[in-house]
């Protein structure tokens, strides 16, 4: 799938912070962390990135070098770089960032995150050793001297000590700078989307003659007959997963008979459950969609199974005037 478009929010946290002020140099290095969104949505997995500075917020007035990170590890949004653009870039002008995307597996351009994020003070922290010599010292500034206590953690984020385990990934950072975790899991969170096609519907019962057009044309009933008439496929989801929508893509063309499109499931021990219904109604253009379900359902595959079903009882007389085109299903992992 391709990427088309990113989002970022993000933090900077100057690692020059956790150097004792000596005469010894500060490193130069600074620690950036983001959380990058991909079409509205946390990205997960690996992402190449590129980081320019600019002496202005937009226009051709990049200073300093171009750091171009590969395989960055992007876990429910959030990701964690260490940038060295050296010192001389930090001579207490104003500078912005600006940042590119695109997925780890490309080699393709970049797509730019824009506009150019402004770099708070922390990093100018390395401007500080321009001061004049002897200027602060260990009379003017002694071990000790700046603690827990000076900090207005409301105010101030502490630096972020610590990290989270292997399996786990960060979901906050507290005042004090320490992490909150949470266990790993294959797309938790996310919305994704299962896509139920023509070819998977077969008639409800064995008695009703059906037909699957090739292509996107959707599937339709040709004859038979029965109580219910109708098109039937399986939904199969990972048991936990929280449904948040269900839609359907139709044809209806008739000027009497409408579709009725069913989100609904099947309990081991007997019964039926329509957990979205909808009608059609009218001569429709030509591949319309239809909400079917727009509440959340928690997947239950210990006593149920899960199906989505087009009805109609006078569907042989309209054959393919009413068809069935896709059922799409979003759902996340909790």
């Amino acid at each position: 799938m391709k990427t088309s478009f990113y989002s970022l929010f993000l933090m900077v946290i100057c690692s020059a912070f956790s150097q004792p002020l000596t005469a010894t140099s500060l490193e130069s290095a600074f620690t950036y962390q983001g959380e990058l969104l991909v079409a509205d949505q946390p990205a997960q997995g690996l992402f190449d990135l590129r980081f320019e500075l600019f002496d202005a917020q937009s226009g051709n007035s990049q200073v300093g070098t171009t750091i171009i990170l590969e395989d960055v590890v992007v876990s429910r949004g959030l990701f964690s770089v260490e940038l060295d653009f050296g010192t001389s870039v930090f001579d207490g002008q104003q500078i912005w960032v600006e940042l590119g995307a695109r997925n780890g597996d490309s080699t393709g351009g970049f797509t730019e995150l824009l506009p150019r994020q402004k770099l708070t003070a922390a990093p100018y922290a390395l401007y500080a050793e321009t001061v004049g010599a002897d200027s602060i010292g260990g009379v003017e500034l002694i071990d000790g001297a700046v603690g827990a206590a000076e900090i207005d953690s409301a105010a101030v984020q502490r630096r972020v000590d610590g990290v989270c385990v292997a399996g786990s990934f960060v979901t906050a950072v507290n005042e004090d700078g320490s992490l909150q975790c949470a266990p790993d899991g294959p797309g938790q969170g996310i919305i994704q989307t299962l896509s139920i096609g023509p070819a998977a519907f077969t008639p409800r019962e064995s008695s009703t003659e059906y037909q699957k057009t090739l292509g996107n044309g959707g599937t339709h009933i040709t004859g038979g007959s029965g109580v219910f008439v109708g098109l039937v496929a399986p939904v199969e989801l990972p048991d936990g997963a929280v449904v948040t929508q269900v839609r359907a893509r139709y044809v209806d063309n008739s000027s009497t008979e409408n579709l009725r499109l069913v989100f609904a499931t099947e309990f081991f021990d007997g019964g039926f459950n329509f957990i979205g219904d909808v009608s059609t109604s009218g001569v429709e253009s030509f591949r319309r969609e239809i909400t079917v379900l727009d509440s959340s359902v928690t997947i239950n595959n210990q006593t149920q199974t899960y199906f989505v079903m087009g009805l109609n009882p006078n569907w042989v007389s309209e054959t393919f005037n009413l068809r069935i085109i896709s059922f799409e299903i979003d759902y996340q992992l909790n």
